[in-house]
């Protein structure tokens, strides 16, 4: 690159710098105004939310509680609404439909 060459890159980039920074300006000087006067916002700091240690209960209760198996029957209904979505959809497929409400407002009206 020739020396000539060099010498105008620079000096474009220094013009360039400036305009930069005079744009920088420009702009903290218009969102100074739109804030009127009140101090720059600052980012919202991470508050430190620290956690209570469970109570251990008053005394111990005498009965002991049965286990109830409540997992097992919530997914069981999973399954089973899930298996008669299956069915609805492909009935309703069948019968030409892409929205089940469509279907369902078909099969009431019959």
């Amino acid at each position: 690159m020739s020396v000539d060459r060099k010498r105008v890159l620079t000096l474009a980039l220094e013009g360039l710098m400036a305009e930069r920074s005079r744009v920088d300006a420009e702009i903290a000087e218009l969102q100074a105004q739109l804030r009127m006067g009140r101090p720059p916002a600052k980012p919202a700091a991470r508050t430190v939310v620290k956690r209570r240690k469970a109570k251990a209960p008053a005394r111990a209760k005498t009965k002991a509680r049965k286990a109830k198996p409540a997992a097992s029957l919530k997914g069981k209904r999973n399954r089973k609404t899930s298996a008669s979505m299956k069915l609805l959809w492909e009935k309703a497929r069948k019968a030409g439909f892409s929205n089940l409400r469509d279907y369902k407002a078909s099969l009431s009206a019959q």
